[in-house]
């Protein structure tokens, strides 16, 4: 019984992980984004919402 529930909260620990780095890259990503379009105000902003899809 014990066993089975450290394994569990080990699991967890690992999808949560998971997860606030899924976040962590999105929010990274919206930044690179909004930087490049400042820079280059003439390039689609189509592929940065391809490149978020592809990360939810």
């Amino acid at each position: 019984m014990q066993q089975s529930l450290r394994r569990h909260a080990h699991l967890a620990l690992v999808h949560t992980s998971i997860e606030h780095s899924r976040d962590w890259c999105r929010s990274l990503l919206i930044l690179n984004c909004q930087e490049l379009a400042a820079q280059q105000p003439l390039r689609p902003i189509n592929w940065c919402s391809r490149l978020l899809k592809m990360t939810t």
